[in-house]
């Protein structure tokens, strides 16, 4: 056997280190050109179209932040707002000279009131604050 055969013979079975990353390399390129184009644009495609999603998510998102920005305030200045009405009126009944409701009256308006607002604000809340499914 000639020094040149025993050299092949001795690299096939004992490769070098920058032997197996050359043959590693080349057989990447050579999966690299094996892709058809299709397939690229494929995934070009789909990653498109998740990144748009993503983007009306966030803008939803916003959306949504500034309505509670705007809407928070106004639920709880009804809220001060029927408080303080009914506190006027339990302050007026217990007064007693200029005005008066008769018991049935005044329990029958405090618990309607009540109900109405607290009504209100739990579906406001719950649509402005909905629970994560």
């Amino acid at each position: 056997m000639s020094k040149s055969e025993e050299n092949a013979k001795t690299e096939i079975l004992n490769p070098s280190a920058e032997a197996v990353v050359g043959v590693a390399q080349d057989e990447e390129r050579k999966a690299k050109n094996d892709e058809p184009d299709g397939l690229l644009t494929y995934q070009h495609e789909r990653l498109a179209l998740a990144n748009e999603r993503l983007e009306d998510e966030n803008e939803r998102l916003r959306d949504v932040h500034e309505l509670r920005k705007e809407y928070i305030p106004k639920l709880f200045g009804l809220t001060c707002v029927w408080l303080v009405v009914v506190a006027v009126f339990l302050w007026k009944v217990a007064g007693g000279r200029d005005f008066y409701l008769y018991d049935n009256v005044l329990i029958a308006l405090i618990t309607s009131t009540t109900i109405n607002v607290i009504g209100i604000f739990l579906i406001a809340a719950r649509w402005l604050f909905p629970t994560q499914k």
